[in-house]
């Protein structure tokens, strides 16, 4: 498979090679390679991730979404429960067995990718800054021109993804596990995130021109 077989150079790749090496008959390998990972986490640590979040928190500070190049770049996305569903299902099976589809689970050809849909981010963004809006958190619902450096310092790599593209489907997990995505979409999802993101920064509704940075 080409992606069992990336250049080192490749992002995870030396986390990959170990996970790839570590699979015998008796211990069972899988990589799971999720995209943009949205919705509140289950566990009793960190329960947010970042590319979404990490923007969002962004449109609350400067008072307006931002969005890199012309926002045409496309990303996958995944709700962290159906996310955490998919490990769980992986498990079951090498616990339980998995019969004739046992060399379509493990070792080189185990490698999942975890989608349950694409988006464009110049799209994400508008909508963040339309929700942002509608809300009373900021003062326009227009979009924002941001350079790479300026978005690399402001969120790190996160922020870099937002001009990068990385698609794929799920095809072997839904063929081979049944998996089957059943949380809120990314759009759907991106009213609670602003108003979580509201709430960790501290701002109300008519704090707006405090958000916009007029305060």
């Amino acid at each position: 498979m080409k992606l069992t077989s990336l250049p080192d150079s490749a992002f995870h790749r030396d986390i990959d090679k170990i996970v790839l090496g570590s699979h015998s008959d008796s211990v069972k390998t899988a990589i799971v390679c999720p995209p943009t990972i949205y919705g509140t986490g289950r566990g009793p640590g960190n329960q947010r991730s970042r590319q979404v979040y990490n923007l969002v928190s962004i449109t609350l500070k400067k008072g307006q979404a931002p969005q890199l190049g012309k926002g045409l770049t496309e990303w996958d996305h995944v709700h962290v429960h159906d996310l955490s569903n998919l490990y769980l299902l992986l498990a079951e099976k090498a616990v339980n067995g998995s019969g004739e589809e046992d060399s379509e689970l493990w070792g080189e050809k185990g490698y999942f990718f975890a989608e349950n849909g694409h988006h464009v981010w110049g799209e994400l963004s508008k909508l963040v800054g339309e929700v942002a809006y509608e809300k009373g958190y900021i003062k326009t619902k227009e979009v924002a021109a941001m350079d790479v450096k300026e978005a690399i310092d402001l969120a790190g790599f996160e922020a870099e993804s937002w001009g990068l593209n990385s698609k794929g489907f799920a095809k072997r997990a839904r063929k081979f596990l049944g998996w089957e995505p059943k949380a809120r979409s990314l759009k759907d999802e991106i009213p609670y995130i602003v108003e979580a993101e509201a709430k960790r920064e501290g701002l109300e509704p008519s704090h707006a021109a405090k958000a916009a940075g007029d305060a």
